[in-house]
C-alpha cells in the first residue's frame, strides 16, 4: 500500500497532464509526446531499471537507500497497524518515519513509471466518456488491465528491491516447495482481485445515471425558468445542442458517394495504401526498425554471436568470470567465464521465439472474442467484456505462479501459460480497436447484424492492419512478462533467458555490473520494438 501510495503520488500531475494533453492536442506534437510516453513505459523492464537505480543512485552516488524496507540498525518498531509509516508516528519515532521514506522513493520511482500510463489512459478515456457516459462501464477492461499490469509491476519492485511483500513470500514457498502457503497467498488475491471487478463494474454502472438524474433536473430547471418568461420559447434541433455528439457524418456521407469507387479497389492494395499512411507515424518508423534489427539478432544468431553456444552456457570453473568489456568480449564477461554479447544474443532469440509461439496460441481465439465483442455488441458485448474483466484483472504473473508451481517451470509449459495469459489482453486490445475502426466509419452493430457490407468492406484494411498491430502489442507484453518470469528465479535454466542473466548478475552488481545491464537493456529494446509497431498499426 505505501508503495503505491507514493508512486500514484509520484506520477499524477504528469499523468493528467500527458491525459489532457493527448485529448486535446490529439494532432499536434503535445498529444504524439503523450501518446508516446504512454506506450515507453509499457515497455520498460521494472528490473532492469531497477538494477540501473541501485547501481547509481544507490551504490555510486549513495543518496539514497537502495534496498529493504528499512534500516535494520534502528530500534524496532511495534507493528500497531501493520503500516511501516503509521506505525513509526504512532510511536513517535520520526527517525525511522524518515528513513522509512527514504528506502520508499527508489521503488517509488520505478512503479511510477507504470502509474503514469494508467493515469494517462485513464484521464483521456474519461474525457472522452463523459461524451457518452452511459458507455462508461465499457471502461472496466481497461481498468482491469491496468490494475493487472500494475501489480505486476508492484511485485517485481518488490523483487529488484528487497522489500517484504507478496512475491517475496510466493517465490520463497514455491522454491522450497511449501504448496500450502503459496497456494493460500495466491488464493487471497484472486478473491481480492474478483471482488475488486465486481465492486468496479457495479461502480461504473451507477455512475451514468447518477450522471443522466444530474443532467435532467439541469434541463428540467432551465425549461422551468424560460417558462416563467413571456418571451416565446425558441426550440434549438438537436443537431445544435450543445450535448449533442454528432456522428463522422463527412465520412459516412463520402463513404455512401464513393462505393462504387471502392468496391472496384482490393483489399491488399488498401491494405497497403493504409500502412503508407501509418508510416508518417514516428511510432511506426521506430517500430518497424527496431523489429527488423531484433529479428535479423534472432535469426542470424548462430553466425553473429562470437562464442558458440556451448562455450557461454558451460560451468567450468576454470575460466575467468566477470572481466570487464575487451576487444575479445565487447560486453564483458559473467558467471563461468560466459560472454555477455553472446548470451544477450541467444537470449535475444529465445524472447523472440516465446513471444511469437505463446501469441499464436493466444491470439486467434483473443481475436474472435474481441470481433465479436465490437460487431455484436448490446448484451454479447457485455457478457464477453463481463468474462474478459474477470480473466483479465488478475495478475499474469500471479497466474503463472500458481501454475508453475504445480505443473514445474519447463520451458514447454511456458508456451501455453503464456498464451493463456495473452488471450484476455487480445481480446480486450482487438475489441477496442475493431469498435474504433466502426465508429470511423459509422457502423453501428445493427448494421453488421443486417450484413451492410459496403461499409464493412471499406473498413476492412484498417480493421485488418490493427489487428497486427494488436499481435504485435501481445508479443511484446508475453516477452515482458516472460523475462519478468525468468528474473523472479521461476524460468527455465536449460535455455539462455535475459531475465535469467539480470537475477544472476545481481548478486556482482557492484563489481561487475555489465552482467545485468546488457541483458536488462536488450529486453527493453526487444519489447520496445514490438510496442511501438503495435502503437503504430493501431493508432487511434
Amino acid at each position: 500500500f505505501e508503495l503505491n501510495l507514493f508512486s500514484f503520488i509520484f506520477s499524477l500531475p504528469l499523468g493528467v497532464i500527458f491525459g489532457i494533453w493527448a485529448f486535446k492536442f490529439k494532432d499536434k506534437w503535445k498529444g504524439s509526446v503523450s501518446k508516446a510516453i504512454k506506450k515507453l513505459n509499457w515497455a520498460i523492464f521494472i528490473c532492469g531499471l531497477g538494477m540501473f537505480l541501485v547501481y547509481t543512485v544507490g551504490f555510486k552516488l549513495k543518496w539514497l537507500p537502495c534496498c529493504g524496507a528499512y534500516d535494520h540498525n534502528l530500534p524496532n518498531i511495534p507493528p500497531i497497524t501493520n503500516f511501516r509509516l503509521l506505525d513509526c508516528l504512532i510511536a513517535g519515532n520520526f527517525i525511522a518515519f524518515w528513513d522509512s521514506i527514504l528506502h520508499l522513493i527508489l521503488p517509488s520511482f520505478c512503479l511510477s513509471f507504470i502509474m503514469i500510463s494508467f493515469i494517462t489512459e485513464m484521464t483521456y478515456s474519461l474525457i472522452d466518456i463523459c461524451k457518452t457516459p452511459k458507455e462508461m462501464h465499457f471502461l472496466s477492461g481497461k481498468i482491469c488491465f491496468y490494475l493487472s499490469f500494475i501489480f505486476n509491476s508492484n511485485m517485481i519492485t518488490e523483487l529488484t528491491f528487497c522489500t517484504n511483500g507478496f512475491v517475496m513470500l510466493m517465490t520463497q514457498s514455491i522454491n522450497s516447495g511449501d504448496i500450502f502457503i503459496a497456494s493460500a497467498t495466491i488464493y487471497c488475491l484472486l478473491l481480492t482481485f474478483i471482488i475488486i471487478n465486481v465492486l468496479l463494474n457495479i461502480l461504473l454502472r451507477i455512475i451514468p445515471y447518477i450522471m443522466e438524474l444530474v443532467k435532467k433536473s439541469k434541463m428540467d430547471n432551465i425549461e422551468e425558468k424560460i417558462t416563467t418568461t413571456s418571451k416565446p420559447i425558441q426550440h434549438e434541433s438537436v443537431s445544435d445542442s450543445p450535448e449533442y455528439v454528432s456522428e463522422p457524418i463527412v465520412e459516412k456521407n463520402s463513404l455512401t458517394l464513393d462505393a462504387s469507387n471502392e468496391n472496384k479497389k482490393s483489399i491488399p492494395k488498401e491494405i497497403f495504401r493504409n500502412l503508407k499512411s501509418k508510416l508518417r507515424n514516428p511510432l511506426t518508423i521506430l517500430g518497424i526498425i527496431l523489429v527488423i534489427f531484433i529479428l535479423i539478432l534472432a535469426i542470424f544468431t548462430k553466425w553473429i554471436a562470437p562464442y558458440d553456444y556451448e562455450l557461454i552456457t558451460g560451468t567450468d570453473v576454470s575460466y575467468d568470470a566477470y572481466l570487464p568489456p575487451s576487444s575479445e568480449h565487447i560486453f564483458g564477461v559473467a558467471k563461468y567465464g560466459r560472454d555477455v554479447f553472446s548470451r544477450c544474443l541467444y537470449g535475444i532469440r529465445t524472447a523472440v521465439n516465446m513471444g511469437f509461439v505463446s501469441t499464436l496460441i493466444g491470439m486467434p481465439l483473443g481475436v474472435l472474442m474481441g470481433a465479436t465483442s465490437a460487431f455484436f455488441g448490446k448484451w454479447v458485448k457485455y457478457v464477453i467484456d463481463t468474462i474478459n474483466g474477470m480473466i483479465l484483472i488478475v495478475p499474469g504473473i500471479l497466474f503463472a505462479f500458481s501454475i508453475i508451481s504445480i505443473v514445474g517451470n519447463d520451458i514447454r509449459n511456458f508456451y501455453w501459460i503464456l498464451g493463456l495469459i495473452s488471450l484476455p489482453i487480445a481480446t480486450l486490445l482487438t475489441q477496442q480497436a475493431i469498435s474504433y475502426e466502426m465508429k470511423k466509419g459509422a457502423i453501428t452493430p445493427r448494421e453488421f447484424s443486417k450484413s451492410n457490407g459496403t461499409k464493412i468492406r471499406n473498413r476492412l484494411p484498417n480493421i485488418i492492419l490493427s489487428i497486427l498491430g494488436v499481435g504485435c502489442l501481445v508479443m511484446g507484453l508475453s516477452i515482458l512478462i516472460f523475462e519478468i518470469l525468468c528474473f523472479s528465479g521461476l524460468g527455465d535454466y536449460s535455455i539462455i533467458g535475459l531475465g535469467t542473466d539480470v537475477n544472476i548478475g545481481r548478486s556482482r552488481l557492484t563489481t561487475a555490473p555489465w552482467a545485468s545491464f546488457w541483458p536488462a537493456f536488450w529486453v527493453f529494446i526487444t519489447v520496445l520494438g514490438f510496442i511501438m509497431l503495435g502503437s503504430g498499426l493501431k493508432e487511434e
